[in-house]
């Protein structure tokens, strides 16, 4: 972003929002960092730990639906602020529990205040900034999703290194504190004490009335009042509701279970697990700019591209299964295994961005664009709460290469099913773009 584009205070709460969803990062990724050595421990199995994980992603995608409406009508600053401070009490709580039964609760309810940033962030946003600093902050924002995976990561390694999971779960802790006291300050001397809503820029105001006030096409009006059920269906947004269904699935799941999968499969430590696991966040930032610059300069078509994406990790996890077969150990083949691994989740995050970013902004024209956001982004997490713990049955019952599998085949029906609607989606999203 270009300091032309994006001056003043915008920038500022840019970045004081990119640091608030970069924060609450660090505590709901640790989770999967601290998970091998809960298992060595004895704290939780395999299939607790996948539990737990389905516990936490099922209320956050509840939490979504719940906390989108609330953003609304709440103080954004303070919600943020809320959210922030519940996930600090809920991982201390994982930290000091001793009840295997209370993991899954705890972490069901870091699910929930977790999912009480991202709504009041986009409406900070929104409020505050003119369309064309939302262009340019829009792709940016999704940056802090693997910008504070990585941080995760690398406090876990650190605490890992020197002291056990529970010391991991204790300093995300205090760090998510700290985080929810200097995002309150910042702001309130960013907007005041109450910072909500705010003036418009005049210039933005004056096209959004103009837009509101340009006749629609008689089928776009329906597509307006239609309920989202039927928008979803008119639209071909169900290949979509599929698509964004394998992708929470391998997107999550690849989250959750990498550390375990270095640390278990290959014998290495598991502070090394969690360094190495590092990389994954890092490439996921490549993998937005590089699914856009392909979306815009090449395919031109957001199904196209995650068809494209889908490919690329399938084919990503076809070594995977030959290194699984024929039993390959060490250092060098989980560095190798990483690598794949990070391909196929940089893949999963340019398609989240096409499916969660691209697609619904073509339906800001009808007032859309919100319900449809949220609609996917809930059926992204669904799918993410049953992949936690099938993966940990399957790789419990049947070992990793099962699990491995398993991935490959949710590529290859993720890539189906975008196939399936790139002419769907070509047409509507001329009549969508259309003026």
């Amino acid at each position: 972003m270009k300091n032309s584009a994006f001056p003043g205070k915008s920038r500022k709460l840019f970045l004081l929002c990119f640091f608030a969803y970069s924060a609450i990062y660090i505590g709901r990724k640790n989770f999967s960092a601290c998970m091998p050595g809960m298992i060595a421990a004895g704290a939780i199995d395999k299939v607790l730990g996948g539990t737990t994980g389905t516990a936490f992603l099922a209320v956050y995608a509840c939490g979504q639906l719940v906390n989108g409406l609330l953003g609304d009508r709440l103080n954004p600053k303070n919600m943020i602020t809320v959210g922030l401070l519940g996930a600090a009490a809920a991982n201390a709580a994982m930290g000091l529990n001793s009840a295997r039964t209370m993991f899954p609760v705890i972490w069901g309810i870091n699910g929930y205040f977790c999912s009480m940033i991202w709504a009041p962030v986009i409406r900070l946003m929104s409020e505050r900034m003119t369309d064309e600093e939302r262009q340019s902050s829009g792709a940016a924002i999704s940056a802090a999703i693997p910008a504070g995976s990585v941080l995760s990561y690398l406090v876990c390694a650190f605490v890992l290194g020197v002291a056990d999971w529970r010391a991991a779960f204790l300093a995300c802790s205090a760090i998510l504190a700290a985080s929810a006291a200097f995002f309150f300050v910042r702001m309130t001397a960013l907007l005041g004490k109450d910072g909500v809503g705010g003036k418009i820029e005049e210039g933005r105001a004056k096209a959004a009335n103009e837009l509101e006030a340009a006749p629609l096409p008689e089928r776009l009006e329906r597509l307006k009042k239609a309920p989202l059920p039927l928008l979803v269906v008119l639209t071909g947004l169900c290949f979509a509701v599929g698509a964004i269904l394998f992708n929470g699935i391998l997107k999550d799941g690849l989250d959750l279970w990498v550390p375990s999968y270095i640390s278990e499969y290959f014998g290495l430590d598991d502070a090394v697990a969690a360094g190495m696991s590092t990389v994954l966040p890092v490439v996921n930032i490549i993998g937005i700019y590089i699914a856009r610059f392909i979306n815009v300069r090449y395919i031109k078509n957001e199904f196209g591209t995650c068809a494209l994406l889908f490919g690329v990790s399938a084919l990503s996890f076809v070594p995977l299964v030959t290194i699984s077969a024929v039993g390959a150990r060490g250092a060098g083949f989980a560095v190798l295994a990483v690598l794949l691994v990070s391909l196929t989740s940089a893949s999963m995050l340019g398609i989240n961005s096409m499916l969660l970013t691209f697609i619904p902004f073509k339906f800001a024209r009808i007032g859309r664009a919100s319900s449809v956001t949220g609609f996917l982004n809930s059926c992204s997490y669904v799918a993410a709460s049953l992949s936690g713990v099938t993966i940990g049955v399957i790789s419990s019952s049947y070992g990793w290469t099962a699990a491995v599998l398993a991935f490959l085949a949710v590529s290859l029906l993720g890539g189906a099913i975008s196939a399936a609607g790139i002419k769907v989606w070509r047409r509507n999203a001329e009549l969508l773009s259309e003026e």
